[in-house]
């Protein structure tokens, strides 16, 4: 499952603009060569006195101009060949959306991922705030809120990383337990992944990846991942019916949407 991110500014929720890939001209050699380009560009956007950074990316598989607004960033795709000043028109012509949408990010609060563990560090885990630590003897961690305390030989990433996701596996599994009992479906597999714009995904083979920084999620978001990838194993899509059976498992579908639409977009 891709998360729900906030792009666009129409009615289905992504501003596009043009959709003719050849638009514009094609000095550029990569765009003749029909290869993905990236430029790396620091472009101002400017609405009266309001200026914020915008990042651009070429790519031959894009066939119109589509702005992605994540927390703290502005990110545009544009299709091979279109002018910088096509792009630059489209992004001020949607400035006051793009900041509504950086201030409604900068107003959330939720869980973040901790890439290195440290003393007085602070772990999100199922979505509880936790300080780290350090304990006498070489004790596993060890959660009692607001505090998670270990020894000093699982401040290491590798170490660490494997406690959070034995942690994230029982969860997941406990889930996938019940789905099974109430469906008669089993998983081939289910792993941890570190994918970068998945929440997880089912494959043809039945092998479900839950993305690892769920952990850092509360749980009902973790069960409605979980559950939204086992239900593909009975609807490959994602039809209507998906979508009723899927609420057969899940109480509050919109409640899980609107917080991986939202707190979500802090993690990944």
């Amino acid at each position: 499952m891709r998360p729900v991110t906030v792009t666009g500014g129409n009615r289905t929720g992504t501003s596009r603009v043009g959709s003719n890939p050849c638009l514009g001209d094609m000095e550029n050699p990569a765009h003749r060569r029909g290869e993905e380009h990236h430029q790396a560009c620091n472009t101002m956007t400017q609405a009266g006195r309001d200026l914020f950074p915008c990042s651009i990316r070429y790519s031959k598989r894009a066939s119109r101009v589509t702005i992605r607004v994540r927390p703290g960033s502005v990110k545009v795709v544009a299709p091979l060949g279109v002018p910088p000043g096509v792009i630059n028109e489209f992004v001020n012509s949607k400035s006051a959306w793009i900041r509504g949408k950086l201030n409604l990010f900068l107003s959330v609060k939720g869980p973040v991922s901790l890439e290195e563990p440290a003393e007085g560090s602070v772990l999100w885990l199922f979505g509880e705030p936790l300080e780290l630590r350090t304990a006498e003897g070489d004790i596993p961690p060890e959660a009692n809120p607001p505090v998670l305390s270990m020894g000093v030989s699982w401040f290491s990433r590798k170490k660490f990383g494997g406690w959070l996701d034995g942690m994230l596996l029982e969860r997941v599994n406990s889930t996938a337990e019940v789905f099974s009992r109430e469906t008669g479906t089993v998983p081939h597999r289910i792993r941890p992944g570190n994918a970068r714009t998945r929440w997880g995904s089912c494959s043809a083979r039945g092998v479900v990846m839950i993305n690892r920084k769920l952990v850092h999620a509360p749980a009902h978001i973790v069960d409605y991942i979980v559950l939204h990838e086992l239900t593909h194993l009975i609807h490959r899509n994602h039809s209507a019916v998906f979508w009723r059976e899927l609420a057969r498992h899940v109480p509050d579908i919109p409640r899980a949407k609107k917080w991986l639409r939202l707190e979500g977009a802090l993690l990944i």
